[in-house]
């Protein structure tokens, strides 16, 4: 099944990619009203909910997916867990930049990104105001939580999947903390929907592609990932609780580059579907995104 949230928080599911039917009405405790708590509900009890979501659909009638503004598929994820330098090329990419920073292509760790980045499908992004630092797009697969999961074996990772959906990871590159660099407004847009884990029998056999303004930059496929989606989740559990509506950043392929104003970005992941976004310049005169803070040194009675 398919699932997007479209307008002002309705669910919808999609058919063919071109149309939706509008199950709203058969959400409980569904409101347009932010943080959304019964998205991850939603998400938990779905297996239950199914039946009737099912002939909602069935009696609804469909719309052109074109007529509707599509919204995040889990607009507030309680967490959003990203790896880091996942795909062995894109690895290689970043230790060949000149003056690179030697976190950038640390394998096998995992950071968080605020969930506050998060935007949907065609959002408009406006770039922060960093003078003289290059911001990169990033196609990624987005893994969603389905089931709380904690101190998971890799074996077992993928039965607390409940689905997949596009996400593009933007991101400075240079000094300062990989998630505060990761985690500025609309750095994470995910979508157009969600699609439950049974239509993606191995979400290691996925083509990942973008394109900036119509030329492509990344041509990839998650059967280059260093770390599988299993192992990843595996991992990040080991570490933290993950829950319903939680999302993974699986990492990119080779092929990032610099955005800026005026760009059109879209990606797409082999049967799930085409994300697009818009870049914005920093408006005149908008205050300097980054103060430059540096680390306070350690009072002797702090404790720390």
């Amino acid at each position: 099944m398919r699932i997007a949230l479209f307008d002002d928080y309705r669910v919808g599911v999609v058919e063919a990619g071109e149309r939706l039917r509008d199950i709203s009405d058969a959400i409980p405790d569904r409101t347009p009203a932010w943080p959304w708590p019964w998205v991850p509900r939603l998400i938990a009890a779905f297996s239950e909910l199914r039946p009737q979501l099912e002939k909602a659909a069935a009696q609804a009638e469909p719309r052109a997916i074109d007529g509707v503004r599509l919204l995040p598929p889990t607009p507030w994820p309680g967490q959003i867990v990203a790896a880091a330098a996942n795909y062995h090329e894109h690895a290689a990419e970043m230790a060949a930049r000149p003056g690179h920073n030697p976190n950038e292509g640390l394998q096998g760790e995992i950071f968080l990104k605020a969930p506050a980045s998060v935007v949907g499908h065609n959002a408009a992004v406006t770039l922060p105001n960093l003078p003289g630092r290059e911001i990169h797009h990033e196609a990624e697969l987005g893994v969603i939580i389905g089931r709380r999961m904690y101190q998971v074996a890799a074996v077992d990772a993928l039965d607390f999947v409940f689905g997949y959906t596009c996400l593009m990871d933007l991101t400075v590159r240079g000094r300062g903390d990989r998630s505060r660099r990761k985690s500025y407004a609309g750095f994470t847009p995910l979508g157009p929907w969600l699609v439950t884990s049974e239509e993606v029998p191995d979400p290691q056999t996925l083509a990942v592609r973008l394109w900036c303004n119509g030329e492509i930059r990344q041509d990839g496929t998650t059967r280059d990932m260093v770390y599988s989606v299993a192992e990843m989740l595996a991992y990040a559990s080991a570490v933290m609780p993950l829950y319903p509506g939680d999302v993974l950043a699986s990492g990119t392929p080779s092929g990032v580059g610099p955005i800026q104003g005026g760009d059109h970005i879209e990606m797409e992941l082999g049967g799930i579907g085409r994300l697009a976004v818009d870049i914005l310049a920093a408006p005149p005169g908008a205050p300097l995104a980054e103060v430059g803070l540096g680390v306070r040194p350690k009072s002797r009675d702090s404790g720390c």
